[in-house]
């Protein structure tokens, strides 16, 4: 399951093209989220944890700074 989950978030986050990522009918903050409730959750692999933590940056550097 969680390698499906993330899967489908770098499908999303990295593979699809821009525009559809700005079309998403959720906000890059919701990408975020779901990836600190994975993480939290526990029982992670080294890969997984690698995957969040790539994935991580790539949002920090997608969502605008306040």
């Amino acid at each position: 399951m969680i390698e499906r989950d993330l899967a489908h978030i770098e499908q999303v986050l990295v593979r699809s093209h821009a525009s559809a990522r700005d079309n998403s009918a959720f906000p890059l903050s919701y990408w975020h989220d779901r990836l600190s409730r994975i993480k939290d959750g526990g029982q992670l692999w080294g890969v997984h944890l690698r995957k969040i933590d790539t994935l991580q940056r790539l949002l920090n550097g997608a969502l605008p700074q306040s």
